[in-house]
């Protein structure tokens, strides 16, 4: 009987720390595929801008155009985007967020320019998350709405 406990607690450690590295390796992973030099800190780890950093960051922004401005919804949309050397968005990846509105959004910050980021004295790409609580009609208050301009 103690043997089986052990196994069956050795069986969920097992599977509890392959689904904590899984998440690890996703939240780390680049939003598409990518062999440029990307932005690091002094450990060598890379540095990911979070959403507030990566709002001031950007130079230029695009809205939310088309059918999505018309529908009713409540949504939080985390995006993860990928810099390029020049400011402009390689790729963008919805992390979560209603279905629906994922291509609308990531169209639209694909169009975002950003300030560069450099390594050593010369540019580099780098990783950034954008966040942003979508609502539109029912939520009838002005700290909401469909825009990502805010």
């Amino acid at each position: 009987m103690g043997s089986l406990r052990t196994l069956v607690l050795l069986g969920i450690g097992v599977i509890f720390v392959s689904s904590t590295a899984s998440g690890q390796t996703q939240h780390t992973a680049l939003p598409c595929a990518f062999d440029g030099s990307l932005l690091r800190d002094s450990r060598g780890e890379i540095v990911q801008y979070p959403t507030n950093e990566m709002k001031l960051r950007a130079t230029s922004k695009e809205d939310l155009n088309g059918f999505i401005k018309q529908v009713d919804f409540k949504s939080t949309m985390v995006l993860k985007l990928l810099i390029s050397t020049s400011g402009e968005v390689v790729c963008v990846k919805t992390i979560s967020g209603i279905p629906m509105a994922r291509k609308p959004t990531e169209d639209a910050v694909r169009k975002w320019k950003f300030k560069l980021a450099t390594m050593n004295g010369k540019p580099v790409s780098y990783i950034g998350w954008l966040n942003f609580s979508l609502c539109n009609i029912s939520c009838g208050s002005e700290e909401f709405g469909v825009t990502l301009l805010k």
